[in-house]
């Protein structure tokens, strides 16, 4: 058993899509999908992954939705064969997935949605297939949000 080390060097935002039209106040009815896929180079020791999550409104994508694309660039020790790799996998999934989920709060929290926190999912290490694209971490029906109103801007006299 090699030690396995993943360590996050740097991660940017790739992408946010947000749409938020809906004006009134009320329980809003969100699905959450996540996309997750890893390039491993293992003679750097170096894994660049990307990470999307998909946060959109019951059948009303087109008036609700964000969208945020993560990628981290991981220094990882001891990738000797496939279910370490595997595992490696899982341990970036899991470090990205921390800052999607404060990122998105934040963004939920402009649209009015309070309290808003995404599913937790676990990767499962052996159903992770490299050379293809991953199917995802499956889509999760969110328990109802409660929305208000956006906030108004309020203007500062210069």
């Amino acid at each position: 058993e090699g030690m396995l080390q993943a360590e996050l060097l740097q991660y940017k935002i790739v992408r946010v899509d947000m749409v938020d039209l809906l004006e009134d106040e009320g329980e809003v009815r969100l699905l959450n999908r996540t996309e997750c896929d890893g390039e491993f180079r293992e003679k750097e020791n170096l894994a660049v992954v990307s990470l999307t999550e998909y946060v959109e409104m019951d059948g009303e994508y087109d008036n609700f939705h964000i969208e945020l694309e993560l990628e981290g660039i991981f220094h990882i020790e001891g990738m000797e064969n496939r279910e370490i790799r595997q595992e490696a996998h899982v341990r970036c999934y899991e470090k990205l997935r921390t800052y999607a989920e404060q990122i998105i709060k934040h963004l939920a929290a402009e649209t009015g949605l309070e309290g808003f926190a995404l599913p937790q999912k676990a990767m499962e290490p052996d159903l992770i297939e490299f050379g293809r694209k991953q199917e995802g971490v499956g889509n999760k029906t969110m328990k109802p949000q409660k929305k208000f109103k956006k906030g108004k801007v309020i203007e500062i006299e210069k």
